[in-house]
């Protein structure tokens, strides 16, 4: 499933009045604002060498958020959770904006949408490379399409899957109270344990830079 696929069952969730993403190009990221967010001016283009990928919804009840990250965070992103990245075969290789708009999608939806593991959202993320039949039943069928990169093929449980959808929330987690949220999912899996414990080393390591 590509990004349209995620943006497909987010909005069959009713909750979002639109969902998007689109590709930067020099010029129009004007600021970046740790509070505010992004700014952006999409007419002011000043070449056709793209910077980076943005995604963005708004929610039925007005709230809204974007997503922005470059080119160059974009490819470490790949480099660390693709184990075909380098691989001239790789979809980061002969389709880097796909994945890149995806990828900017599926964060935004994990970070920011006002959803608990077991809703759409983390649907979403358990249903990665999959067509998607039902939303509210994760009903989903899984293709060997071109679109489905070696790693990406899945091949386990339903419990299998929501383990690993736990353990990547986990993974991107932005506070120490985030992590504890997911763990409480699964809180005797010693897999999951193990990445709460690395992810908080990892929070505690920033905070300190």
């Amino acid at each position: 499933m590509g990004y349209k696929g995620f943006i497909q069952l987010a909005q069959r969730s009713g909750q979002y009045k639109t969902i998007s993403a689109a590709p930067v190009y020099e010029g129009q990221l004007i600021s970046e604002d740790p509070l505010k967010g992004f700014e952006f001016n999409w007419t002011a283009k000043k070449s056709d060498k793209i910077i980076g990928y943005a995604g963005y919804f708004a929610l039925i009840n007005g709230f809204e958020k974007t997503l922005y990250m470059s080119v160059e965070e974009l490819q470490k992103h790949g480099q660390k959770y693709s184990k075909t990245y380098s691989q001239t075969s790789s979809k980061w290789k002969t389709d880097f904006e796909a994945m890149a708009m995806k990828t900017v999608i599926k964060l935004l939806l994990s970070k920011f949408a006002p959803l608990s593991v077991d809703t759409v959202m983390q649907k979403a993320i358990v249903a990665d490379q999959a067509v998607i039949n039902d939303s509210e039943t994760l009903d989903v069928t899984y293709t060997d399409s071109t679109d489905v990169t070696e790693e990406e093929k899945p091949e386990l449980t339903p419990e299998q899957l929501k383990k690993q959808t736990i353990i990547e929330l986990i993974k991107t987690a932005e506070s120490e109270k985030e992590v504890d949220k997911h763990v409480k999912q699964l809180p005797t899996d010693k897999d999951v344990l193990a990445a709460a414990l690395d992810r908080k080393t990892e929070l505690e390591k920033d905070v300190k830079n």
